[in-house]
């Protein structure tokens, strides 16, 4: 089998067999007798016993196939892009993954904030982050979205998201938010990502714009965004750059986009598109003039 070139892939080869044929084996079987509705049916202490005695072989199966990660042994080879990787005597295996993360994803914004850089984010945290989408969305200009001074959770992920990775900031008294280029000198991997979202919501296309095209641009590599933290950074640069557009569900007009929407948009992508209207100038003036 030839390897994948992906540097996230890591090909552990055991230096010495591994006894995990019984217990992978055991652990199958109890599997199957779970599903066995006739043998459950016959007495309710049937499947308790079951389950306990699954955990017990998956715990085992654990336990040896951990060897293989238990770097304090040389107990396997480890190799990605089809080379060999050197492993150093007692070096945890957390920090021999995390350069291959690095390789994986080069351009990954620096956001410090644990509890919403994630695929899946606790209850109070999913609904701190729905805060900070209402501020984006209802206070853009007003200083620090209004989270100033707070010590609540949705504006800690305000200042950690948006205050000091430079996106939302004061300049010259006035609050707004940051062109791509001003991010260079601060974090290039997030300049690249906010320009990515600028010809997203400001450049004109044909077609309307598929927004799960530009979801798996972000999470996949080089970028790899967290699911977590997209909606925060996709609210903001609707509002920075989404000056003339048009955002439809499943093929029809969305007339206001709150904060629910922007979640919608970002767990459901397929069913969203976004058009981006071209004004000439004399259009444009006068939209401005109506605001």
């Amino acid at each position: 089998t030839q390897m994948p070139e992906d540097p996230g892939f890591l090909l552990v080869v055991p230096k010495y067999p591994l006894e995990v044929t019984d217990s992978a084996l055991e652990l199958a079987a109890l599997i199957r007798l779970r599903e066995d509705h006739d043998l459950i049916g016959t007495d309710p202490l049937v499947l308790p016993e079951l389950n306990e005695l699954t955990a017990v072989a998956r715990e085992h199966l654990h336990r040896v196939l951990a060897q293989l990660t238990d770097l304090s042994r040389p107990t396997a080879h480890y190799f990605s892009q089809r080379e060999s990787i050197r492993v150093l005597e007692g070096q945890p295996l957390s920090e021999v993954l995390s350069k291959l993360t690095d390789n994986r994803f080069p351009q990954t914004p620096r956001i410090v904030n644990e509890q919403v850089v994630r695929h899946r984010l606790t209850r109070p945290m999913v609904n701190a982050r729905k805060k900070v989408i209402i501020g984006i969305l209802e206070h853009t200009g007003s200083p620090a979205l209004g989270f100033s001074g707070m010590t609540t959770a949705d504006a800690s992920i305000y200042r950690t998201v948006l205050e000091h990775t430079g996106l939302y900031r004061e300049h010259n008294g006035v609050w707004g938010w940051a062109e791509p280029n001003e991010l260079k000198h601060q974090d290039r991997a997030l300049s690249e990502v906010w320009s990515i979202f600028k010809t997203f919501f400001s450049e004109p296309a044909a077609k309307q714009k598929l927004v799960e095209k530009l979801v798996l641009q972000l999470i996949q590599p080089p970028f790899g965004l967290r699911r977590g933290v997209l909606p925060i950074l996709f609210a903001a640069a609707l509002r920075a750059f989404g000056k003339a557009i048009a955002v439809r569900r499943d093929g029809l007009y969305l007339t206001d986009i709150l904060a629910s929407e922007i979640e919608e948009i970002c767990s459901e992508p397929q069913r969203f598109t976004v058009q981006v209207i071209e004004l000439d100038e004399v259009t444009r003036l006068s939209l401005i003039g109506i605001v």
